[in-house]
């Protein structure tokens, strides 16, 4: 039984270290990328390969489960340690991100989920004609409004409650992505939407790389900026790095743990949708909604301006 347990553990660790070579990698081919986004499951896996270890005394295999426990934690940790929000000069506010799925009926749970909430700007994706109508009904207050619904899986509906200053829409390989800029106690904020394609293929995972290398850039600048969409991509994939490093933005997850926002279940999900701010905007607090018959679960996020204009 000791032998069975060590041949599995062994094998369990060469396919964990695989994966976590394939994290690294992740540029150089599509499929690499997808191993990027299954952080928290390598860092369960490591750890309970490490007891494993332990309990059998075996002391080499227990240094590589340290060491790919060491490379997780790496990954996951800024998402962990706490961090000191400055306290802001203007009122809060918030921003919800809610991938609705084309095939989801709870119109109702939808509704609720956002009633209570009551956000200031509410980004709802995969945004189908049927959605648009099911959705007219939406609780007043909001002064803008610019929906682009589509039969597929990329409509896409932006409300917000702050005066327009300016909008556009481009378009990637027939894939949007929305440009905003809002006015908000004497200061603009600019506010970037997309929804990338899912990378399951070659050149589906280009599509994906090239709208978010679009976005990004448009994304950077001066001032107060938000971008907030399903990426189909995690916190740990080189594409959503180098989006941070063009942007200048920051995760409002970072220091508020890892909570999946697609595929939850019996299993934890996977964090793809994100809302993303500047420097000058302190997050007070960052959900996850409830189940409202979607394959994703809603964004919520409460900032302020750190600073008068």
């Amino acid at each position: 039984m000791q032998r069975l347990l060590a041949t599995g553990g062994d094998l369990a660790l060469l396919g964990l270290a695989l994966a976590a070579l394939a994290t690294v990698a992740g540029r150089s081919f599509w499929m690499l990328d997808l191993a990027s986004h299954f952080q928290h499951y390598y860092a369960w896996a490591a750890g309970l390969l490490l007891i494993l270890n332990l309990v059998l005394r075996r002391r080499r295999a227990a240094l590589v489960s340290v060491a790919l426990l060491g490379l997780a934690a790496f990954h996951l940790l800024p998402y962990y340690l706490p961090r000191s929000e400055v306290a802001g000069a203007g009122v809060p506010y918030k921003a919800m991100l809610l991938n609705l799925n084309l095939h989801n009926q709870k119109t109702a749970a939808v509704r609720a989920e956002i009633a209570a909430n009551d956000p200031d700007i509410l980004v709802l994706q995969e945004v189908t004609p049927r959605w648009r109508d099911e959705l007219k009904a939406l609780p007043a207050g909001f002064k803008h409004s610019l929906d682009l619904p589509e039969r597929g899986a990329f409509g896409m509906w932006i409300l917000s409650k702050f005066e327009l200053e300016d909008q556009d829409v481009q378009r990637r390989d027939g894939v949007a992505f929305l440009l905003l800029k809002y006015q908000v106690e004497g200061r603009t904020l600019a506010v970037v939407a997309l929804h990338p394609l899912p990378p399951v293929g070659a050149a589906a995972s280009r599509t994906r790389n090239a709208i978010l290398a679009d976005a990004a850039v448009n994304a950077a600048g001066e001032g107060g900026r938000i971008a907030i969409g399903d990426f189909n991509c995690s916190p740990w994939s080189p594409y959503f790095r180098h989006f941070l490093k063009v942007s200048g933005l920051r995760d409002s997850a970072l220091g508020r743990g890892v909570h999946g926002t697609w595929m939850g279940g019996l299993l934890p999900g996977i964090p793809i949708d994100h809302v993303l701010v500047s420097p000058d905007i302190e997050v007070l607090d960052r959900e996850v909604g409830n189940d409202v018959g979607s394959d994703h679960r809603a964004v919520v996020v409460k900032f302020q301006f750190s600073k008068q204009p």
